[in-house]
């Protein structure tokens, strides 16, 4: 984790976002880099003849407003981070992915919808793991901010979105104090010998894991994965990310959908 990329957008917890960020990067000697990616001031509605000036001038101002107080409130972090930001013109969900791309770890948070002002999508973070592919550690929107990583709980499935989010989060695995892995799946078969599993895996790179399995999957896998987190007194999450583009719509995975959506500790994803 020796590149951070935070999303900064002025907003009510980018400053944590930031502190937080900072952290991990003194753990790895690492850097990191807050970049300003909002919604652009783009005209959607057709104004009559000669009104354009007005409603233009003013997105124009809002968005001046919104950079305003992300650069004033990133200069009162008093941080050694660095700034970015998007074009102007960028759709933001597209711009940070373009800069993700060269990151080791993206901190996103997640969306608050009663936040009147809202300066990105409300699938802004899903949206970014989709496009980029890299690992990003997304913050819930309320609650208290410590850094995460003591007592992390893994929701394994044989699939390469899991394989790549634990991989991403083995730095944080090697120091939590505890580590479970939970899985709903049957024993795996079909190979003999020195099989490959994910507990020789984690001992090899020096992290001790419980391993929890059950053999039926329940009905609503997500809230019953913040459920067993909260019984675990977890407090990082670490998950693969399921879902795809279907034309200009984003379609998740229901235990995806259900975390994102309801989720009350810091969640590592990777897609």
């Amino acid at each position: 984790m020796k590149s951070i990329l935070v999303h900064f957008d002025g907003g009510p917890r980018c400053t944590e976002r930031l502190g937080l960020a900072r952290r991990f990067a003194e753990l790895e000697s690492g850097s990191v880099v807050a970049l300003f990616a909002v919604t652009p001031p783009v005209v959607d509605t057709v104004y009559p003849l000669g009104a354009e000036e007005l409603p233009i001038r003013m997105l124009y101002e809002l968005h001046a407003g919104w950079r305003q107080r992300a650069v004033e409130a990133f200069e009162r972090a008093a941080t050694t981070a660095m700034w970015a930001e998007t074009g102007l013109w960028d759709e933001p969900v597209a711009g940070f992915a373009a800069q993700a791309l060269f990151a080791d770890l993206l901190v996103l948070g997640q969306h608050d919808p009663e936040l009147t002002e809202q300066l990105v999508p409300a699938d802004f973070a899903s949206a970014v793991l989709m496009a980029s592919g890299r690992p990003a550690l997304v913050l819930p929107h309320t609650g208290k901010l410590d850094i995460p990583g003591r007592r992390v709980m893994v929701a394994w499935k044989p699939t390469p979105q899991s394989a790549r989010a634990v991989t991403a989060a083995l730095p944080l695995l090697r120091r939590a104090e505890r580590v479970t892995v939970v899985e709903w799946a049957p024993e795996p078969g079909g190979c003999r010998g020195a099989a490959l599993d994910l507990k020789t895996y984690l001992a090899l790179h020096g992290v001790q894991a419980t391993h929890e399995r059950q053999e039926r999957e329940p009905p609503d896998v997500g809230e019953e994965l913040l459920s067993r987190a909260t019984t675990l007194d977890a407090d990082l999450l670490v998950m693969g990310c399921y879902g795809h583009r279907r034309a200009r719509e984003l379609v998740l995975g229901g235990a995806t959908r259900a975390v994102l959506r309801s989720m009350t500790l810091p969640v590592l994803f990777c897609h």
